[in-house]
């Protein structure tokens, strides 16, 4: 494949000879602890161009970002005349727990009794309203670094309602939420324009870290379903938040779905355990960017909606049953 180059970023030191082991986690990419003080995470699906993931982790490190594990190194080729990159190198953080970890933990405390939400011995809302705090930091971060710039929210919503009535075709069940769906999107329209910048792409509670002292975003790498120029694309910040909120609900319902002793309190209280912790989120999202999210009602749930779309069309694809 020709001459592969391992790029160190500016003032790092990378040791040679570190010991690996493979993680055995469901993930997209190949990832090796080494020396137990770097991930060295290898890209198993290479586009040609600037990874998104390797791009974004050094424009935060330029801001001295703490949200993220500091990137120490990458490996680039060149493909046909063009940088490829195939892999990168960042601070292992051992002492983290999976923010998707952390929910359903929250949420199996919350099933197992009579409570509600706000008396469960594992109430979630702080973490939310932490991590709603760092991903504000984060997209502040990012827009320090690469700049905003005004777009029409019109055409936010025509490209959300094109993947919507794509989506009715890979999975038929679809097609009888289309006309309300179709409701929700052109109440969307009334937003004028909206500020794009970059952005995460694909933020979920399995994309964050809970470290002992603050939460870490991890993977800038945007949906797998979509072209290395879509990643690099910018867009509306309310599309990681709606991510977000999406991933609450998901690990609320998760453990009810197929339980057949579910009981109808069970969903309600998964339900205001969503509630809360949406709000918990947001409220720590405006405490750093200064505008809450809930305040463009609409466009963010036109974006909801588009996530739950996507999840749709990705369970249908890669897990059916």
């Amino acid at each position: 494949v020709g001459s592969i180059d391992f790029r160190t970023v500016a003032g790092q030191v990378v040791d040679s000879g570190m010991l690996g082991r493979v993680l055995g986690a469901e993930q997209s990419n190949t990832s090796v602890v080494l020396g137990e003080t770097l991930l060295l995470k290898l890209f198993r699906q290479v586009s040609p161009g600037v990874n998104p993931d390797i791009e974004l982790h050094r424009a935060l490190a330029e801001t001295g970002c703490t949200n993220v594990a500091p990137l120490r190194a990458w490996l680039e080729t060149e493909q046909d005349g063009e940088l490829t990159m195939l892999g990168m190198a960042q601070d292992f953080v051992a002492d983290s727990a999976e923010g998707w970890t952390t929910a359903l933990a929250s949420v199996r405390d919350l099933l197992a009794g009579d409570r509600e939400p706000e008396n469960a011995a594992a109430d979630f809302a702080g973490e939310a309203h932490d991590l709603g705090a760092a991903v504000a930091q984060v997209h502040a971060d990012l827009a320090q670094e690469l700049g905003t710039s005004d777009r029409p929210a019109a055409d936010s919503v025509d490209e959300i309602l094109a993947r919507v009535e794509a989506a009715a075709d890979v999975v038929p069940a679809l097609a009888d939420h289309l006309p309300a769906a179709r409701d929700l999107i052109a109440r969307a329209e009334a937003a004028g324009t909206t500020a794009v910048q970059r952005i995460h792409g694909d933020l979920h509670l399995g994309q964050v870290l809970r470290t002992p002292s603050r939460w870490l975003l991890i993977d800038f790498e945007g949906e797998p379903a979509k072209s290395l120029d879509e990643r690099r694309q910018s867009d509306s910040a309310l599309r990681d938040v709606a991510g977000m909120l999406r991933s609450f609900d998901y690990a609320a319902h998760h453990l009810l779905l197929g339980d057949s002793d579910a009981s109808d309190d069970d969903y309600e209280r998964a339900s205001r355990w969503v509630q809360r912790n949406s709000d918990a989120f947001c409220d720590g999202y405006a405490s750093v960017a200064g505008t809450d999210p809930r305040d463009r009602a609409d466009l963010l749930a036109a974006y909801e909606l588009d996530k739950a779309v996507y999840e749709a069309v990705y369970e249908a694809r890669n897990r059916p049953t």
